[in-house]
């Protein structure tokens, strides 16, 4: 007959531990793909040694693994458990590595248009930014704070690096929170 082990002290065993790099990163679908109004679905995907932190928040990737059935913690202790699936990946390949380049330039007519709406309005750039401002979304009246917001948002920014330093997202994230009318769709 075999009883329960009531022990609660365990030694571990040396010679016999095996480690290795581990992270777990969410991956999910690119917006630009979507129909409007559609909730993009999410993946959990595994990434082991050499693979691990290879990739960065907000980074579009393309990934290649197996999928697996893994169980998934319980919420509460007397819930049962399920399983979850989760890609094991065995190679990632960045796609936004954004390097400006030659080709990459903003052509040069986009360039002196540039320079001639900023030489227009030298003396007052303040009327330059709301001339702007007005032109987006113009049925939406007098907030333009939302709306630089929101511009600044789309422009985006660029990404920074230096040295061993940790990158720096470019583009910027925004929550609209208000009233009807403020235009947040």
């Amino acid at each position: 007959m075999m009883g329960q082990c009531n022990n609660r002290f365990f030694i571990p065993v040396h010679g016999t531990a095996q480690y290795k790099d581990y992270q777990e990163i969410k991956i999910q679908e690119v917006y630009k793909t979507l129909e409007p109004g559609v909730i993009p679905r999410s993946s959990i995907v595994i990434l082991e040694d050499n693979l691990v932190d290879l990739v960065k928040p907000g980074d579009d990737v393309m990934i290649s693994g197996l999928f697996i059935q893994r169980w998934k913690p319980p919420f509460r202790a007397a819930d049962r458990p399920e399983i979850e699936v989760a890609v094991l990946a065995n190679n990632i390949t960045v796609l936004n590595k954004r390097d400006y380049n030659i080709k990459q330039e903003i052509n040069q007519q986009a360039c002196s248009e540039f320079k001639r709406y900023w030489k227009e309005h030298d003396m007052d750039m303040i009327a330059g930014k709301n001339k702007i401002l007005e032109s987006m979304s113009p049925h939406i009246y007098d907030r333009y704070a939302e709306k630089l917001g929101l511009l600044l948002a789309l422009i985006g920014g660029v990404a920074k690096q230096s040295g061993d330093d940790p990158r720096i997202r470019g583009q910027i994230h925004m929550l609209m929170i208000g009233e009807p009318g403020t235009g947040k769709s």
